[in-house]
């Protein structure tokens, strides 16, 4: 028997990859110095998240702001369906399987390409 359940977030989360690398260049591109700093904060914010509901909270809106630096309102409307289909099994990741760590680094370098443009 197939686990379904592993095989949908696989899916969902290579969707959200895919999705967000094709916004990749716009969200270099088309970022404001009041959105860089908005989302400087909110990684700040989610580093001293002190419980996985918080840090998840923080990330959702992180990435739906990176959405909108992107400035390609479809792409933000199809990337925020997706993040709020996999945004369950990101919490337990959060939570229970503590990658928190992981993806605050990735979050860190995400930061770091868009203040080197």
């Amino acid at each position: 028997m197939q686990d379904t359940h592993g095989l949908l977030e696989g899916q969902i989360q290579q969707l959200r990859a895919v999705l967000e690398s094709s916004m990749a260049d716009a969200m270099v591109r088309n970022t404001t110095q009041a959105q860089l700093a908005e989302l400087k904060e909110l990684v700040r914010r989610m580093d001293e998240a002190e419980d996985a509901e918080s840090w998840s909270n923080l990330n959702y809106t992180f990435h739906d702001r990176m959405y909108v630096a992107a400035a390609l309102p479809h792409f933000r409307a199809t990337a925020i369906r997706v993040l709020t289909q996999i945004e369950p099994y990101s919490r337990v990741a959060a939570g229970l399987l503590e990658q928190r760590p992981v993806a605050q680094a990735e979050h860190h370098e995400m930061m770091a390409a868009l203040e080197a443009r």
